[in-house]
This record gives C-alpha cells, structure tokens and sequence, in this order.
C-alpha cells in the first residue's frame, strides 16, 4: 500500500473549485487544449501527437481510448476522463474507480505493441475513496485532478 501524505489528503478532502459546464465530451476537448502544458507539467516529453476517441482492435475486439498521446521519445500516454455527475455526484468515485479496469486493459494491449505505456484516469475532482482505493492496491495508474488551472496529482505512478 502506497503512503498518502497528509498535504494531499487535505487537497482531496477540499470540495472543488470549478466545475466544467459541458459534457463529458466537451471537457476531453478542453483537456486536449491543454495537454502539452499538462504533460509538460508532469515531466513527459513532448508530445507529438493526439488521437481522441481512438479505436484499437485486438484478438477480435476493440478498445476506444478517450485521448492517446504520442511522445517525442515514441513513449505513449493514455487518459481516460471523467467528469462529475453534476445531478448525481454520488456516483463520481464509482465511476472513477470502474476506470481502472479500462485503464489496466489499454495499458495491457498497448503494452503488447509499444514500449513505455502511461495510463491514467483524469477527473475534475478526485475523491478520497478513489484516491485510497489506489494507493491501497498500489495501482500502475496515474490520478489526475483537472480544474480550470490547476492540475493536482494525488497519486503518480509515472
């Protein structure tokens, strides 16, 4: 079980700042307007390249990655997103947390193609289950909080 230190448990227990008006759609568009300076931020190389809804086909079925990113180094960084249910935010950290199993099958197949394959679950706001569901299990995925302009990392396994 990965430590979650007392700074960033405060920061998850802070109620969120900014919603996106949008749709979930709309603010994977806004993510990708922003992507270079998030991976940037991160300290990932540069990005070369994004796809967005992107279908990949293996052993007779597909996935559909919500956005991919292509490296400078050929490294590859997967994002799934998530927004809050603005009428339902009950059901923000389960659906969050069912993001794991889609970003442990992208980074399975991808992996099976590429070297150096980053997945992560992107969110306007993270929440302290999530957070402690991966930390508990120690998950190879990333957690990325996206609000306006911050961008806070809870759990990084990059």
């Amino acid at each position: 079980m990965a430590k979650v230190s007392e700074w960033v448990m405060e920061e998850v227990n802070k109620p969120i700042m900014y919603h996106f008006e949008g749709t979930e759609k709309e603010y994977e568009n806004h993510i990708v307007e922003h992507i270079d300076d998030i991976c940037s931020g991160m300290g990932l190389p540069p990005v070369v390249l994004v796809g967005q809804q992107k279908q990949i086909r293996f052993d007779n079925n597909q996935i559909i990655v919500d956005i991919i990113c292509r490296h400078a180094d050929d490294s590859c960084t997967v994002f799934e997103v998530k927004k809050i249910n603005k009428k339902h935010p009950h059901t923000s950290t389960n659906e969050q947390v069912k993001a794991i199993g889609q970003a442990l099958l992208y980074k399975s197949v991808l992996g099976s193609k590429l070297e150096n394959v980053r997945v992560c679950v992107i969110a306007d706001k993270i929440f302290k289950r999530t957070l402690l569901c991966f930390s508990e299990f120690d998950l190879p995925i990333t957690l990325i909080e996206f609000q306006k302009d911050k961008v806070f990392i809870p759990y990084n396994k990059w």
